[in-house]
């Protein structure tokens, strides 16, 4: 099974085990298609304010479950 790029393979594997753990931090945890929604919903934030491939995006975060998500 070829993947073109990550996202391309963590949504497979998002739609294969949605309800499933995929983070864990101290007693806060979400499952593969609730991260799978965060990480659409800053994506789709980023292009609505201009970010585009190749585009630098910087954040700062603290240590936290959204901060798997940016990655």
């Amino acid at each position: 099974m070829k993947h073109e790029n990550v996202y391309e393979l963590f949504d497979q594997i998002a739609a294969r085990f949605s309800g499933n753990i995929a983070l864990a931090r101290g007693t806060e945890s979400i499952t593969y298609g609730e991260l799978q929604q965060r990480a659409n919903k800053l994506a789709n934030f980023l292009i609505s304010a201009g970010a585009s491939k190749g585009s630098l995006v910087a954040f700062l975060l603290e240590d936290s479950i959204q901060a798997i998500t940016t990655i």
